[in-house]
């Protein structure tokens, strides 16, 4: 299990969220819950959607997109989970 957001193998928290097809410039099938580290949870938590993107640019598939779309990618992608969750987050174990 990795973080959803920034990829950290430290997942505690898990989001519920309805399942989503994002639009095909963001290439996407998000199916369930979100998995989170405490890092990216407060931040979500903290409704700072800009400093979770720019956690996000943090994973290792994000490096290899220029750094202006990996950015809109990530902001893009976290409106449309945050448009579909469902519920409070969930602490694991």
């Amino acid at each position: 299990m990795i973080c959803d957001f920034c990829s950290s193998p430290d997942v505690v928290w898990s989001y519920p969220a309805k399942d989503f097809e994002a639009p095909m410039d963001i290439g996407a099938r998000c199916a369930g819950s979100w998995l989170a580290c405490e890092v990216c949870h407060e931040l979500i938590e903290r409704r700072d959607r800009g400093a979770l993107a720019e956690r996000s640019l943090t994973a290792p598939g994000m490096r290899t997109i220029p750094p202006d779309a990996a950015m809109n990618f990530a902001r893009r992608l976290h409106a449309l989970f945050l448009g579909h969750r469902t519920g409070p987050a969930r602490k694991l174990g």
